[in-house]
């Protein structure tokens, strides 16, 4: 089956959404499949000749600053000789703006099967634009689609509304929709969304000579909890540091602390660190590639999620399960994995987190069991999985293909 994916997003791009992508490119090629992309960015940059080396990618445009302003005759000549040339099966958007609708519109036009996976209908607006970024992303949408963009009814305000608004949009254009969680999935029904929806997480994969093979963890490691994520406000990485001060005060530092990623909130997280002398006990490493991500995962006793009703199924998730770590979490809403080999906080505050940290600490044998026990929740996050998934949802496209 030859895939070609749609994604608004340059690779070197930092996120789960890039990430989720390059792990389903891989299981879907291991499976047998090609897999080829339509992308933001630029061609040349090392991610892009890793994971799409030609003729596997087109590139859209060299330097994009805004998405919405590429769909030109040009552009759209280009992709559809590109779909055409490589006998393209099933196309997979993974946005909702311009790119995507593109691949959209050619798939419609060359009577080729879509779908879509939702990856960001949490996210959150704040700063000044709340209000006028609503109205402009509408008057946008309108000049470019010659659509009237209707609000989405769940949302805090407008901006947050039109946003969702066009991911619901998206949504009814395709065949078949990709919800990585079950409460997306809900989320996206209560939104009015009619379409199909598969639930398909997201995949975990490594050509094994990659990596050395998952470990579970032994009694006598030191306990270490390691924080991965974009460190921005909606993955609340403030909260942990606060969280790891409240567990300090109550233990005697028998424990290390690692915080992996990069982001507008990083610096002010230094700032508290040192404010409150934790500048020896948390190391921030900073953004690092996946096969480092991976090295810190194994480090670890637990990985850390401390966003809150924000993520949809976040790859950290699928990463951490699939090396045998438990995860330390607060959102309820997230079933995928952590209903196993996850433990929740009490509440979803500092003094939550610190809470359960110290009875980790206290009690080593829970970082082993929760090893274990992501051992054998890892496979809901295979690449085997996520294939046959993969497969059926192209198989419901082709039987139900809107026209």
């Amino acid at each position: 089956m030859n895939v070609c994916i749609f994604l608004d997003s340059p690779l070197h791009a930092p996120g789960g959404m890039v990430q989720s992508v390059i792990n389903q490119r891989l299981a879907l090629q291991a499976a047998g499949h090609t897999v080829y992309l339509v992308c933001l960015g630029r061609g040349n940059t090392p991610d892009t000749r890793t994971f799409f080396a030609k003729p596997y990618i087109c590139i859209i445009n060299n330097h994009v600053n805004f998405a919405y302003l590429l769909n030109n005759p040009l552009t759209t000549w280009r992709v559809h000789r590109f779909l055409k040339r490589h006998n393209i099966d099933v196309v997979h958007v993974q946005s909702d703006m311009s790119t995507a609708r593109l691949g959209v519109k050619l798939a419609r036009r060359m009577g080729i099967p879509v779908l879509s996976t939702v990856h960001n209908f949490f996210w959150p607006a704040t700063g000044l634009l709340q209000t006028s970024g609503g109205y402009i992303l509408q008057a946008v949408y309108f000049l470019h689609s010659g659509q009237r963009l209707r609000l989405s009814t769940f949302g805090d305000n407008r901006l947050e509304r039109a946003v969702r608004g066009m991911t619901e949009a998206m949504c009814g254009q395709v065949d078949v929709v990709v919800a990585p969680s079950a409460h997306l999935k809900n989320k996206l029904q209560e939104c009015g969304v009619t379409t199909a929806i598969e639930v398909i997480p997201n995949p975990y994969y490594t050509p094994a000579e990659s990596e050395q093979s998952p470990a579970l963890i032994g009694d006598t490691r030191l306990p270490h909890f390691v924080w991965i994520g974009r460190c921005a406000p909606e993955k609340r990485l403030i909260e942990f540091v606060k969280a790891v001060a409240l567990t300090v005060a109550r233990t005697k530092r028998d424990f290390k602390v690692t915080v992996v990623g990069a982001g507008p909130d990083l610096a002010r997280a230094k700032a508290l660190a040192s404010e409150e002398g934790l500048e020896q006990l948390i190391n921030f490493v900073g953004r690092v590639d996946n096969q480092k991500v991976i090295q810190h995962i194994d480090d670890a006793s637990f990985t850390v999620l401390s966003s809150y009703h924000f993520d949809n199924q976040p790859v950290v998730i699928a990463e951490s399960l699939s090396r045998y770590r438990g995860v330390l979490y607060c959102d309820e809403r997230i079933t995928e994995g952590v209903s196993q080999a996850g433990l929740r906080t009490t509440s979803p505050d500092a003094a939550g987190f610190a809470d359960s940290m110290v009875q980790i600490i206290t009690d080593p044998a829970i970082a082993v069991r929760y090893s274990r026990l992501a051992k054998s929740a890892s496979e809901e996050f295979s690449h085997t999985k996520f294939t046959k998934r993969f497969a059926e949802a192209v198989r419901l496209a082709r039987s139900g293909r809107v026209v």
